[in-house]
C-alpha cells in the first residue's frame, strides 16, 4: 500500500515523507494477495532528529482514514514510556484534524482523533488492556518493559485483519530488553529496518555519520554533530549514531556481572561481614575490606553463620537487615547492625561505581547472584530489590552492604584479649 499511503499524504497531509519515511513506509505496508499485511511486528531504529515522529503521525492518521482498505473500522493506540512523549509527538496532528473536521478530544486521559468509526488514541504504557486493537505505535520502545507489548497490546491484534505492532527505537545504552531482543531475533513476519553505526565504529569518521543517518549529513547538520561530539562523545553515539551498546537489553545485573574481573584477590586488613536472606529461604554472605570482597550463599541460617564464624577474627561490623537482626545469637562475636533503605541505595551505588571502574576484586558468588539482580527505584534511590529479581540476590545485596560500609568508614583492627 505504498501508493496509497504516499498519494493520501501527498493530498491530506501537510508533512511529505521524506524518501526514507516512504522507503519505510513501502517495506510496513507490504501486503499479500489477500490484501493482507504480511509484518505482524517491525522495529524501526534511527538516529535521533531524523523524522521518526513525523513517520509516526503520518502512519497513524493514514491508517485511521482508510478502513476500506481493511474491511473494518481501525483502532491506533500509540504509546511511549511517558505520557508527555506521545502527547508531544499526538499534538502537532490536532490542528491538521480539528482543520479537517475530525473528531478531536484533547482532555488529559482522553485524547483521541476519530474519523467515523476510526480513532487514534495516544497513552502512556500503562495502557492497552481493553483495547482490540488495529496498529500499536511503540514509541521510545528503549524505555518500554517486554511484558507492556508482550501481554496488553499484541494479544490484542489477533482480532483484527492486518494488525501490526511497529517499535520505533534509538539506540540507549539503558535500554529494557524489548528492542535489543527483537534486533536478534528472526522470526518469520517480523521485519527490522534500522539506520545505525556499528559498536566500534570511529566516531570521528565522516562516512559514518552519513552511513548511519537516513537523512543527509549537509553542513548545519554536521557542525551541530560536531559540538555534540566534542561536549559528550558517548551520548552521541547512542543519539546521533544510533549505536546500540553490545550489552543492550541486558538486566541491570546481567551488565554488572558482564563487567566483572576474573575471580581472584583476597582480603587483607579489617573486614567488614554483611548477611542477607530472601523470600526463598536463601541466604546470602559477604566478607569486604573495601577493595576485595568475598561472596557465598547458604541454604540455612546456621550454615550461613558458620560461614561467616570463619571470619569474625578481623571483623569489625556486621550488618544485617532489620528482619534478621532478632535470628544472630546473642553470643555471636560481632554484634549486628541495621541497614537502612538509605544504607541500601548508598551501597547499591557504590558497587556499581567500583565494577565500572574495575576497582573491585572477588572471589566467591558474586557474579552468579548478580545475574540475577534487578533494581527498583530511579537514580539515588535505586537499589537491589529481591522481589523484582529473577532468583536469590542475598549474596550480591550482602557484598553491596559489606563493600560500601568497609570503603566509606574508617576500619579499626578488632581488639585481641
Amino acid at each position: 500500500y505504498k501508493r496509497q499511503f504516499l498519494d493520501w499524504c501527498a493530498e491530506h497531509w501537510p508533512e511529505v515523507p521524506y524518501p526514507w519515511q516512504a522507503g519505510v513506509a513501502h517495506r510496513l505496508l507490504e501486503h499479500d494477495a489477500d490484501g493482507q499485511l504480511v509484518w505482524r511486528r517491525a522495529g524501526i531504529s534511527v538516529p535521533r532528529q531524523v523524522g521518526k515522529s513525523v513517520l509516526l503521525r503520518q502512519l497513524a492518521a493514514w491508517r485511521i482514514n482508510h478502513e476500506h482498505l481493511f474491511g473494518e473500522p481501525q483502532t491506533v493506540l500509540h504509546v511511549a514510556h511517558a505520557l508527555n512523549t506521545t502527547e508531544e509527538v499526538f499534538y502537532p496532528a490536532v490542528a491538521v484534524a480539528k482543520a479537517k473536521g475530525w473528531t478531536v478530544r484533547e482532555a488529559n486521559g482522553q485524547m483521541k482523533i476519530q474519523v467515523g468509526e476510526n480513532r487514534w488514541v495516544p497513552r502512556s504504557t500503562q495502557t492497552g488492556y481493553g483495547f482490540t486493537l488495529s496498529l500499536a505505535l511503540v514509541d521510545e520502545a528503549w524505555a518500554v518493559q517486554p511484558r507492556r507489548v508482550e501481554s496488553a497490546y499484541a494479544p490484542t491484534l489477533s482480532a483484527r485483519r492486518s494488525g501490526q505492532v511497529i517499535l520505533f527505537s534509538s539506540a540507549n545504552e539503558t535500554a529494557t530488553g524489548l528492542f535489543p531482543r527483537f534486533r536478534s531475533a528472526e522470526r518469520e513476519g517480523w521485519l527490522l529496518l534500522e539506520w545505525s553505526a556499528q559498536p566500534g565504529a570511529d566516531l570521528h569518521d565522516r562516512e559514518v555519520w552519513e552511513a548511519a543517518s537516513p537523512v543527509p549529513v549537509d553542513a548545519t547538520r554536521a557542525a551541530l554533530m560536531g559540538d555534540e561530539l566534542a561536549s559528550d562523545p558517548r551520548t552521541f553515539g547512542f543519539e546521533r549514531l544510533n549505536r546500540w551498546p553490545e550489552k543492550a537489553g541486558m538486566s541491570w545485573g546481567q551488565q554488572l556481572a558482564a563487567g566483572l574481573p576474573e575471580a581472584g584477590g583476597a582480603l587483607a586488613g579489617p573486614v567488614v561481614l554483611a548477611l542477607e536472606s530472601d523470600r526463598s529461604g536463601s541466604w546470602g554472605m559477604a566478607a569486604s575490606d573495601g577493595r576485595h570482597v568475598e561472596v557465598a550463599e547458604a541454604d540455612t541460617l546456621d550454615r550461613a553463620l558458620v560461614w561467616l564464624l570463619g571470619r569474625t577474627s578481623h571483623a569489625v561490623g556486621l550488618l544485617v537487615h532489620a528482619a534478621v537482626v532478632s535470628r544472630i545469637p546473642a553470643d555471636f562475636p560481632v554484634r549486628p547492625a541495621t541497614v537502612t533503605a538509605a544504607d541500601a541505595q548508598s551501597a547499591t551505588a557504590d558497587l556499581r561505581e567500583r565494577i565500572r571502574n574495575r576497582s573491585l576484586t572477588y572471589t566467591g558468588a558474586l557474579a552468579a547472584s548478580l545475574s540475577r539482580a534487578h533494581t527498583a527505584g530511579r537514580g539515588e534511590h535505586e537499589y537491589i530489590a529481591g522481589q523484582a529479581s529473577s532468583g536469590s540476590v542475598a549474596a550480591a545485596k550482602a557484598a553491596s552492604w559489606a563493600v560500601w560500609k568497609a570503603a566509606t568508614s574508617p576500619l579499626a583492627a578488632p581488639a585481641i584479649y
